[in-house]
């Protein structure tokens, strides 16, 4: 072999380890973008599931508080009811008791005299 010959194969050698090198790093490049890309895809998807669950929570909370209202508006009505009778009553009684306080003071001096 001659000095030529070793200088090509030399050069060969040094440009097969270049290729296989930028081989290495393109290969590489490729399957860290790909992964990138997965995780990517994965963080959006996992993202919108808790955004979507986290509506969902907030519809049945606002359902929950709807009817707790609800059923606090009706206690209220009832109450309300309850005590316009009592006051209708009281009202009834007052009333009964003004009509007959007049009569009763006649029938008194009635039997004084």
């Amino acid at each position: 072999m001659n000095e030529n010959e070793k200088t090509s194969k030399a050069g060969e050698e040094k440009r097969h380890k270049i290729r296989s090198t930028v081989v290495t790093v393109v290969v590489s490049v490729f399957f860290a973008f790909i992964i990138f890309v997965y995780y990517s895809m994965l963080s959006a998807e996992k993202k919108n599931t808790i955004i979507l669950n986290g509506r969902v929570t907030a519809e049945d909370s606002a359902d929950q508080i709807d009817q707790y209202l609800d059923t606090n508006i009706e206690s209220l009505k009832l109450a309300a009811y309850a005590l316009d009778e009592i006051y209708d009553t009281i009202q009834k009684a007052l009333d009964e008791a003004k009509n007959r306080t007049p009569e009763r003071t006649q029938e008194k001096a009635e039997i004084r005299t």
